[in-house]
């Protein structure tokens, strides 16, 4: 059952180098029979360290990807931010022009129901431009968390 469990949850390189260490053991009787020397120390201590290294450089990686993917997000999110204002500026235009015109007829026309439609109109166009300028403060903000 070890065997088993240690295969699927090792390396094949960290496995390979057990099986030797364990043949190694055997040929020379035991642990008790192999004599630890300062060079062996030292390999050990040089493995450690490039692993360490090793792990260190593959949590930089991943987190460099994190911030790259996030940073992502955050641009298209100011694009979609820029969309939004265009279009809400666009239908401002629509909506004066709308209003203008209605006005316009109105006056020529005398009549009170194109008056209440000019209004109207100017009314959704003023709320718009409300829309307009949270959209740009928020655009704003979204550019100042970019810079930092």
């Amino acid at each position: 059952m070890n065997k088993d469990v240690s295969q699927q949850n090792m390396q094949s390189t960290t496995l390979i180098s057990r099986r030797f260490i364990k043949d190694n053991l055997r040929k020379k009787g035991g642990v008790q029979n192999v004599q630890v020397t300062d060079d062996m120390l030292k390999m050990v201590n040089s493995a450690r360290n490039r692993y360490k290294i090793d792990i260190d450089s593959k949590k930089l990686d991943k987190s460099r990807q994190d911030e790259q993917v996030k940073m992502k997000m955050e641009e298209e999110e100011v694009d979609t931010w820029r969309k939004k204002a265009k279009t809400l500026e666009s239908d401002i235009e629509l909506l004066i022009q709308e209003a203008d015109a209605a006005s316009e007829e109105a006056k020529n026309k005398n009549n009170m129901l194109l008056v209440t439609k000019s209004n109207a109109s100017r009314h959704r166009a003023n709320e718009k431009k409300e829309m307009v300028s949270v959209a740009k403060d928020e655009f704003a903000q979204k550019i100042l968390k970019l810079k930092n």
